[in-house]
């Protein structure tokens, strides 16, 4: 009797084991594998201090500048087309602008300057978008100044490289609509993976 209920406890035994092995893998797996952060979530805006805000607007050495332009419209695509789908707004037209960007420790701090028409309603809308996504994060809103139309704030150096886009905007929310120039803020060269820098002989 003894020996036939030790043959059936010991299997019993090493099913529970088992069972509380997988058990633990199957968590730790699921926890391990999280969803990607959406970019517009993970991106948190900042606004300058009066001595980062004069540091990147007035261009010190140590500043970077990237071009505003003009976004292209789709092969094929007419003006009235592109102008229906938030490409090009005729009655908006920038004559183009620059980013000029510094990165200072775990920030990417940025200004935003273009030339471009008074406007009697609406208002000209900063974005920040994700480089070969769909991501996009609502910045701020240019400011009429001197010689143009211009806004700054810093972001975290974990989202680089990131698109700048101004568009212009009947309604504050977060819905793009008309695009008027584009711009990008590449990753600094010293900010590139081990692996991708070569080794200095």
């Amino acid at each position: 009797m003894k020996q036939s209920s030790s043959s059936w406890v010991l299997p019993a035994i090493a099913l529970v084991i088992i069972g509380f092995l997988l058990l633990r893998w199957y968590n730790m797996r699921t926890e391990t594998v999280a969803e990607p952060i959406n970019f517009a979530e993970g991106v948190q805006i900042e606004n300058l201090s009066q001595d980062e805000l004069d540091s990147v607007a007035q261009g010190a050495d140590d500043v970077e500048t990237a071009p505003l332009t003009t976004p292209q419209m789709a092969e094929g695509q007419t003006d009235e087309e592109s102008s229906q789908e938030g490409n090009i707004d005729e009655a908006a037209v920038m004559s183009g602008g620059v980013i000029r960007y510094n990165v200072e420790g775990d920030k990417v701090l940025f200004n935003v300057f273009a030339q471009a028409p008074e406007m009697t309603e609406g208002m000209y809308q900063v974005w920040l978008r994700e480089v070969e996504g769909e991501g996009l994060k609502k910045a701020f809103t240019l400011e009429m100044g001197k010689g143009g139309w211009s806004g700054s704030a810093a972001a975290p150096t974990s989202s680089l490289p990131f698109e700048i886009v101004v568009s212009k905007e009947m309604t504050d929310d977060d819905a793009l609509e008309t695009v008027l120039l584009e711009g990008t803020i590449e990753k600094p060269a010293e900010m590139a993976s081990p692996e991708a820098t070569p080794s200095a002989e």
